[in-house]
């Protein structure tokens, strides 16, 4: 614990890159800290899904502090996984607890048959009022907002979360992930502050983009259909393609029921995380067959050729894949299976000028990359200040936020605010 750990393929790159030298000049000035705080260690509930094994390069967690996540939410941290806490796996793929008709979009089916419930925004066991609020169903078409600036609702948002001084404040639940004041304060650190406390965590990556297809209700994009995975799921198929064999049946057949949803859509939208220092978004691409590579830090085409983890993950989503097509009835809209077998295409996309923007402009990628290139809504948003603060706004005052005390308190606020004026 304490130096940050590199790959042997960047040591060479990593000289002639002002950013990264900028990292590695600014950690000695900083405390100790695991490697592993990168950007957000993808986690699991342990209730919701398969366990990983542990790989040799873990450390039991001896260096990580667990004293409320274990104990409130029952969250099992794996900090082998490439970046720091992120609460969960996101299990999707059981949908005999909801009726068949309400599982059209995303909101649909976080906020459940009857609505959503609001929770607790303390860790505690102290009795909280819960109510049920009833929703209309999502229209069929994409909801993402239009507007280039912050509203008002959005600054507000921002200065309540400034002034919390409860690290355990729970201020956002999307779809199981719990996201606390510590998660999302990177979100409304100043651009000044230490560069690892501006690093995005895996939960706050995955909590957006459970944003994304709410706003986008799966609409097709230019170029075809899009399936975003979450960071947890990929640090699952890199440890898939780690092992020899499969396990059990059951985990096996759970697994290729993954991949069979893979093979409906164009395109698959892994984050992944590099060095357990950057993110990334490998995008399965099975109409061009090819992996093509959305990083704000490019690398050269070679580098990506010799990343172990990538490779491993491509082959572990491989092996599920075969499993699946031996299933009758699996809908298959690629005609080529052997995703191993598909180049690395590293493409031009923007690049970060700091060393801490790389989650930001990982959810810009996943949002609008529509197979051949980004949207003209991508630029709409300056990446690190409007967009940033956006990020946070959204997670919480997003309809599928179930945190609704704090949503309350933001509604006072903004009525307060308009009154006044």
């Amino acid at each position: 614990m304490g130096d940050l750990i590199l790959d042997p393929y960047m040591e060479d790159a990593i000289m002639d890159h002002p950013c990264l030298a900028e990292l590695l000049a600014d950690q000695t000035s900083l405390p100790m800290f695991h490697p592993f705080s990168g950007g957000g260690t993808p986690q699991m509930h342990s209730s919701q899904t398969e366990e990983i094994p542990k790989t040799d390069n873990q450390n039991d967690g001896k260096n990580m502090d667990h004293k409320n996540s274990h104990q409130a939410f029952k969250i099992t941290c794996i900090p082998d996984i490439g970046t720091a806490e992120a609460p969960h796996i996101i299990e999707s793929d059981d949908d005999s607890l909801f009726e068949k008709n309400m599982v059209d979009t995303i909101g649909a089916r976080l906020r459940r048959p009857h609505g959503r419930v609001s929770k607790p925004t303390h860790r505690s066991d102290s009795p909280f009022l819960y109510y049920k609020k009833t929703f209309a169903s999502a229209l069929k078409r994409s909801k993402e907002p239009k507007t280039t600036e912050l509203s008002l609702q959005d600054e507000i948002t921002i200065n309540y979360m400034k002034q919390c001084d409860d690290d355990e404040k729970l201020l956002s639940s999307i779809d199981g992930i719990q996201l606390t004041y510590e998660f999302l304060r990177p979100l409304v650190n100043p651009k000044d502050s230490q560069i690892i406390s501006k690093w995005l965590k895996g939960s706050v990556i995955d909590a957006y983009i459970m944003l994304i297809k709410d706003m986008q209700c799966e609409s097709p994009r230019e170029h075809g259909t899009a399936f975003l995975e979450s960071t947890a799921h990929c640090q699952a198929w890199k440890t898939n393609g780690e092992q020899i064999g499969t396990r059990n049946k059951q985990y096996r057949d759970k697994r290729a029921k993954v991949t069979a949803k893979y093979l409906q859509h164009d395109m698959i939208f892994l984050p992944l995380n590099r060095n357990s220092t950057h993110w990334y978004v490998a995008v399965l691409n099975g109409a061009k067959e090819k992996t093509q590579i959305l990083d704000s830090m490019r690398m050269d085409k070679s580098y990506y050729d010799k990343d172990k983890d990538l490779n491993n993950t491509i082959k572990g989503i491989e092996k599920f894949i075969q499993y699946a097509r031996l299933e009758d009835g699996v809908e298959n809209k690629w005609k080529n299976t052997k995703i191993t077998n598909w180049p690395f295409c590293p493409m031009k996309v923007p690049q970060q000028s700091d060393s801490w923007s790389c989650g930001l402009h990982t959810l810009k990628f996943i949002q609008h990359w529509n197979g051949k290139e980004l949207s003209p809504e991508f630029n709409e948003m300056d990446t690190t200040t409007t967009f940033k603060h956006k990020v946070a706004a959204n997670l919480i005052n997003s309809t599928i936020n179930e945190v609704i005390e704090v949503q309350q308190d933001i509604k006072r606020l903004v009525t307060e605010a308009n009154v006044g004026n």
